[in-house]
C-alpha cells in the first residue's frame, strides 16, 4: 500500500491539531486537568507495546475508580531528552484532587497533575502534537497522535438534532 504524500500528511496533521483544539475548547470551557505519566529513569525504557499496555492498565483502573463515563483525551509522546522514555498525557475535566488520586495508581514513575486555564488550551494542543507538527507527519504510519473518549464533538449534529459525542462512545448528548 502506498504511503500518504507529504502534502497530505501535513494537511492531516494540521486538521488533527484544529480538531484537538476544538475538542479542548468545547469540552473544557473552564480549563483542563492534565495528568502526565512518566517513567523512572532507574529502569530501562519500556518498548512501545509494553508502554501502551501499562497505560491501558492504568486507564482501566482509573475507569473503575471514576466510572465508565469518564471523558478524556490522551496522547503518548516521547520525552524531550531523547532517551527513549514514553510520556503519557491524559487531559480531563477532573478536579485536581481526583486527578491526583487516580494518578497515584501509576506505578512506573512519578506522575504530575497540572491544571491548564482556558487560555492555555491551544498551547496544550501544541504540546500534545509538538512532535508531529515539527516533522509534518506522525511517528508511525497509520498511528494517531491522540485519542479521545466520551467527548462532545464541536459542530456535529446527530440524526436527532442533538450534539453528538465522539465516535468512541456512540452516545448522544
Amino acid at each position: 500500500m502506498a504511503r500518504t504524500k507529504e502534502e497530505q500528511q501535513r494537511y492531516n496533521i494540521n486538521l488533527s491539531y484544529k480538531t484537538l483544539v476544538g475538542l479542548l475548547r468545547t469540552n473544557f470551557p473552564e480549563g483542563a486537568c492534565v495528568i502526565t505519566l512518566d517513567y523512572w529513569r532507574d529502569y530501562p525504557a519500556p518498548g512501545k507495546l509494553r508502554a501502551e499496555a501499562q497505560r491501558m492498565d492504568w486507564r482501566r483502573m482509573a475507569m473503575r475508580k471514576l466510572g465508565e463515563n469518564w471523558p478524556y483525551i490522551y496522547a503518548t509522546g516521547w520525552d524531550e531528552q531523547g532517551d527513549g522514555y514514553p510520556i503519557h498525557r491524559v487531559v480531563s475535566a477532573l478536579p485536581a484532587a481526583s486527578a491526583a488520586f487516580v494518578a497515584g495508581y501509576w506505578g512506573y514513575g512519578d506522575p504530575k497533575v497540572e491544571t491548564v486555564p482556558r487560555e492555555g488550551l491551544e498551547d496544550l494542543a501544541g504540546l500534545i502534537m509538538r512532535e508531529a507538527m515539527e516533522k509534518g507527519r506522525v511517528r508511525e504510519f497509520y498511528r494517531r497522535t491522540w485519542k479521545s473518549h466520551g467527548l462532545v464533538r464541536p459542530g456535529k449534529a446527530g440524526n436527532n438534532g442533538k450534539t453528538e459525542k465522539d465516535h468512541h462512545s456512540g452516545q448522544y448528548r
